[in-house]
Order: C-alpha cells, then structure tokens, then sequence
C-alpha cells in the first residue's frame, strides 16, 4: 500500500478545501410532471420518451471551514459532470445508461453525491435533472502492492473544478525511498481521452510513466484503446559487496491495446482485444537478499496481443458493506453497487524474445465473479438487497520461452471471500493461494494480502507457494468525520510458507549479516513455514465506496513452526477497498481501469 507525504502547494490546499453536507437537489423550473411516484421509479417509468432538456446543476458544499475556503473553493463546472453523462438530447432514455451515469458520478471522489430525475410532458419528451454535490476534492492516497511495494501521499482530485488531478507522494520500492509526482487530465481530444503522467525520483534511481486511454463507460464502450509507457531505473546501493543490499533494476514497457465490443446485452458485453507489447528489461538480484529464482534477468520482448475480455452490466447496491448514518443516507453516500456475474479479462502475447533468439509467449490473465447470497427488500426503499456476498478470482501471468520447459516470472493466485452484514457491523473470511514460477529476481513478496506478515521474519516472507486466511468481526464505533467511521474488529488469521526464500549465496558476499545470524533456521525438506494468530484492533472505514480502510492490530501467535517467535506483534496497514484489485496484472501496474 502506498501513503502519500503531505507536501502540497499551498495553493492547491486551498483549493481543494470542501467540505460534504446534506444537500437537496434543485427542483426544476421546467413545467412538466413526475414520471412515476416510486423511489427510482421516474427514470423507469420514462424509459423509451425522447430527452428534450437536461439541465446540469452543480452546488458547492453548504458548509466550508472558514471565510477563506468558501472564496477558493471552485465549484465543479458543469462541462466537467457532462462529459460524465452518456446520453444526450434527442436520444431515446434508456434507464440502464442514465444508471451507468449516475455510477460514473459516484466515482468521482470530488463529488460527495449525484442523482438524475425527470419531469415528464404530454407531448411524450422527458426532461433530465443532473444534481451533483461538491465534496472534499484533496484526499490523502494510499496504494499497495505487495509486501515491499507501497505509497502514499496527497492528491487534489479537482483541480479547478474541471476533474484534473494532481498528485504528491513518497513511495517505498523494495526498501528504497522515493518521491515523486502524477498529473491525471480526463479532458483530451475534447474530452474523448484521459492522460497520465508520473514520475519518482529514489537515491539510487528514477521512473516514469506515462498513459493515454478512452474513457470507461462500462458496457456502453463501443471501442477502447489504451496505451502505456513507463521505465523504472534503479542500481544497487553501493557496488561494494558489503552495503550492496539492494537488486538493480533495469525495466522498460511499452504497450497499446485495442479493445472491440464484439457481443451486448443489458447483463454484460464482450470485447475482442488486439495490440502489441514490447519490453526490454535487465535485473541482478542485490548478494544478501533471499531469492527462490534466477538471480540474474534478461529479457528483450516484442509481440503481437489478442485476448477476450468480458465485462458485468449488472449491478446489486450492497449498503450494509459501509458503515452509515441517517445523514449519510439522505446525502446517498451509502451505495455500494457490486457487479454480479461472470467477469473475465486476459491476453496472449506472441513475439520472439531478442536476447534469445526464440519465439516467446506472455500471458497475463484474469477471471472473477460475485455471488449475491439471497435477497430480500431494504427497509427503505424496497429496493432488492442481498443478505451476503460470496466473490472468486483468480489471475495468472508469466513468460514462456520456446525450448524452455519452464515459466519464467509466473504467478497464479486465487482469492475467495464472504462478506455478511451484522449487527453494527460485518462478519467476513476469506482464503487465498499464490504459487510462483521463477519470479524474477526483484520480486521481494507476494501479490495477496496477507494478515500475518509482519509475524514472519523478513528473509522468510518469500516463498514458491502462500495460502492465507483470516476471519474478521467488525463493530461500528462512532464517526470520525462525514467520510470515516472508527470501528472495532476481532480477527484470526493464519498462514503457511512451501519452500520458503533462502540468502542466496554470492561469491562477492559470501557472508551472512549479523541480523540473519539472529533468525532461526527453517528445518525440514520442504522448508515449510506455518504461523496463526488471533488479535484485535480499530479500524478508520470509509462511508463511501471505493476507498480502503487504514487498520491498527496486535495480534498473538496461537500456533508457529519450531524456532519462530510466539510474542505479539503489532501491524498498521491499508486493506485495500472491496473488489479492488479485479485486473489483470499490466493493467494493474499501469492504473488504467
């Protein structure tokens, strides 16, 4: 996970100072009639009229802290919500796409809440109300990826008012420090194109990326493309063998996708994906870290990509997975709207690996889907909630060389969960595996999120396969703000290592530092780590979809393997938000949707 440092320009704090409050939606000077008395009942029951007006209204928060905030505050302008919407006047209202909008509202984090209603005539048009709710748009990021991958820092996601985003943060790539910075512009090409760029600075080394990609509509996409450029340069810390404790890394990937809408319903659509990939990339593994592959990397590819993918129309508004209030409620704060459905998303690239002189193949893939539990009709509302949620997804990457019997920086992983409401609260569990194929040599921890890590001694946290599960209790405290509840939570969480990392052995290093000295040795053929433990801890969750929760435990080992220490240990995390995660691994790394 990632947390951004909060260096910013004083002008942009400024700026982004808002603040989210109950608001009500404007009423319509238009004359004309209710499409229907129900809740959410007008945009159905005026599916198919000709839309003959929509009318935009854009309102700062009702409450700013201070004098000085409310005069900087810029409201979102009003060309910046209708670039979100995908209808127009003159089409026919279609209901599915004015509730694809309303999602793509809720998405942005500078708004605090959106909704569209219509007035009907009897001359058989429709006229649509667009309602959006400035909230807070400078928020503190967090990002995660693995266990030696993490950022995070401060991101005004307003900029202006036109929905550009400007970003600070310190990052943590395999022990090194770094800053850097991101610029995210959703206004291209007349608004048809979104664009980032980033880049880090570490002590020993530097990246860059750069992206350009239509924007997301969901199933209403006819056609996306997307593009990626970035390079990552880092050298070991000294080129002396007795502080060269880090890898050097030498990456650069280049990739552009095409994808085609090849099937459409109302529940889901199908895309054919085509483009092509190159990566060249060049890595030494540091003398003293533990490794489970090859300690040097070369890999020069250039390939063809065609894939499948095939995205959820379908959509269930879960609340219960936020915590919430009566005003939260009111200011539609609580939806939480999770695809259902068979979800997939995977490409096979073939090529010719230029330092091998052979055909190679990269294939990177993933598959999920989410299980409504039974469904009964909300106390409010009536509309159809589901009494729990059951999810799985699995991914897999790697490359293959022609001649080689082998996957290189392979992976396969599998995730499971259940998430049910209760009391003032959720109960949740959830298991996962991962198995690697010699990964490559910078590669210091795994892709899943595991409960038990900081219990596990740091040379012993790699290993060739992970399974992972935990249990968790969580209880509703009081709220710390409009945006974040303080909870309680009770857990168990175990975990089990085959074939953990050992310290290579370098014969520019062929000694061992005083701190491995101090870790005990696994025994055993199959260099078998198991560890569980029970724990409690405070939880500060989001009322609002989409964003993770920061975590405080101590945990206490119940069960470990002969030598490992059974005293508490503590942990501060990021648990990452629910469903995220649910890409394939490029368009993961690159932050595409």
């Amino acid at each position: 996970m990632s947390i951004r440092l909060l260096h910013f320009p004083l002008p942009f704090i400024a700026i982004g100072v808002s603040w989210c409050t109950t608001w009500a939606a404007p009423v319509d000077a238009q004359t004309g009639h209710a499409c229907g008395t129900d809740v959410g009942g007008t945009i159905a029951a005026a599916q198919g009229r000709r839309i003959t007006a929509i009318d935009v209204w854009t309102a700062a928060p009702a409450r700013l802290p201070g004098g000085v905030a409310s005069a900087l505050h810029v409201t979102t302008r009003e060309h910046t919500v209708r670039s979100r919407l995908l209808f127009a006047v003159g089409d026919a209202l279609d209901s599915l796409r004015v509730s694809e909008s309303v999602r793509q509202l809720h998405a942005l984090r500078f708004l605090a809440g959106a909704d569209i209603s219509a007035l009907c005539d009897d001359l058989g048009g429709v006229a649509l109300n667009v309602s959006t709710r400035d909230g807070w748009s400078m928020w503190p990021r967090f990002a995660f990826r693995g266990a030696a991958r993490s950022s995070a820092g401060l991101e005004e996601t307003n900029l202006f008012g036109t929905g550009r985003a400007v970003q600070l943060h310190v990052r943590s790539d395999d022990g090194q420090l770094g800053i850097g910075a991101r610029v995210a512009d959703p206004t291209l090409f007349g608004d048809r194109a979104i664009g980032t760029v980033s880049h880090d600075a570490y002590r020993h080394g530097s990246g860059w990326r750069g992206s350009l990609h239509t924007p997301d509509h969901g199933v209403f996409s006819p056609w996306t493309v997307a593009m990626v450029v970035q390079q990552s340069l880092r050298q070991a810390v000294a080129r002396t063998a007795l502080s060269a404790r880090g890898d050097s890394v030498r990456r650069g990937i280049a990739n552009v996708t095409v994808s085609r809408r090849v099937r459409f319903s109302p529940l889901s659509a199908t895309y054919f994906l085509v483009g092509a990939e190159a990566e060249r990339t060049a890595l030494v593994a540091g003398p003293e870290l533990p490794l489970i592959g090859p300690s040097r990397v070369r890999r020069a590819i250039v390939a063809v990509d065609i894939g499948l993918a095939r995205r959820s129309g379908h959509f269930v508004d879960a609340p219960w997975l936020l915590p919430t209030t009566s005003e939260n409620a009111r200011r539609l704060m609580t939806r939480a709207e999770v695809p259902l459905g068979f979800e997939f998303d995977g490409v096979l690239g073939i090529g010719r690996d230029v330092n091998a002189r052979r055909a190679a193949t990269h294939v990177d893939a993933w598959a999920g889907r989410h299980w409504p539990l039974g469904l009964h009709s909300a106390a409010v509302g009536g509309a159809r909630v589901p009494v729990a949620l059951l999810s799985a997804d699995a991914w897999a990457s790697g490359y293959r060389t022609r001649g080689s019997g082998d996957w290189s920086a392979g992976t396969v992983r599998a995730s499971f969960g259940l998430v049910a409401p209760a009391r003032r609260g959720l109960w949740s569990a959830r298991i996962s595996g991962e198995q690697l194929s010699d990964p490559d040599p910078d590669v210091r921890g795994l892709a899943l999120v595991d409960p038990t890590l900081r219990a596990v001694p740091v040379r012993s946290r790699l290993a060739e396969l992970v399974v992972t599960a935990s249990a968790e209790r969580t209880l509703q405290l009081w709220p710390l703000s409009r945006s974040y509840f303080l909870d309680a939570a009770l857990f168990g969480a175990g975990s089990m290592r085959w074939d953990v990392a050992a310290v290579q052995q370098n014969t520019a290093a062929p000694y061992v530092t005083v701190a491995q000295l101090r870790e005990p040795t696994l025994t055993g053929t199959s260099k078998r780590l198991s560890l569980a433990s029970v724990g409690a801890g405070l939880r500060v969750t989001p009322t609002r979809f989409g964003r993770a929760t920061v975590r405080l435990d101590v945990a206490f080992p119940v069960l470990h393997s002969p030598g490992r220490s059974g005293r508490p240990y503590f942990r501060i995390s990021v648990s990452p938000a629910f469903g995220s995660g649910r890409n394939r691994e490029r368009r993961a790394l690159s932050g595409i949707p």
